[in-house]
């Protein structure tokens, strides 16, 4: 125990020199969530078309009916990933936030702007569009201990993330505006 102060000490004070946060978790692409360099704001680019799978079950507030007919489990702040172990998000009041560790996909030209990892998640905030993320961290699958099941979903505030077994979805049911993510595809809305 005495050896873990010291160098948990030593690798925050490294962190706080390389201007990382000390924040859990961001889901505005404002700062990296976990131990990583600051992460940017990119445009979306053109998103795929991806024929989302019809759920069934009660309604969002945008309309959008929940996989297996749950109903959100209400929280502050959620950390999960899927069943999979290959998508993980984070969702709060200000926004959600997902991360894809392996995809099939190619993502829209990473933008001059982002010197540092490109499209290795998806967030959304506000009531704006989805962004791919620009970010150097280490990303939210390594971090994300509970386990959303398929047919579930989480919400806080206005975002809302469902796990379906197609995609991971996360959407602000007061704008209709959010994202899906999968090994085989992408979508922003």
């Amino acid at each position: 125990m005495r050896r873990t102060v010291p160098v948990l000490g030593a690798i925050i004070g490294l962190a706080l020199a390389a201007g990382c946060t000390t924040s859990a978790h961001r889901v505005d692409g404002a700062a990296a969530p976990v131990g990583g360099r600051t992460a940017q704001s990119a445009p979306t680019g053109a998103a795929s078309p991806t024929g989302a799978a019809t759920p069934t079950g009660p309604a969002t507030p945008s309309g959008r009916a929940l996989p297996g007919g749950a109903s959100p489990r209400r929280v502050a702040e959620a950390l999960f990933r899927a069943p999979s172990g290959n998508i993980a998000c984070y969702v709060d009041k200000d926004g959600a936030r997902c991360d894809i560790n392996q995809r099939s996909w190619t993502p829209p030209p990473k933008p001059a702007s982002c010197t540092v990892d490109w499209a290795g998640g998806i967030f959304i905030t506000g009531a704006g569009a989805a962004q791919f993320r620009c970010a150097g961290d280490a990303g939210l699958t390594i971090s994300a201990k509970e386990t959303l099941n398929y047919g579930q979903a989480v919400q806080s505030g206005d975002f809302m993330c469902s796990s379906e077994r197609a995609e991971t979805r996360c959407e602000n049911t007061r704008s209709g505006h959010g994202f899906t993510l999968s090994v085989a595809k992408y979508s922003i809305f």
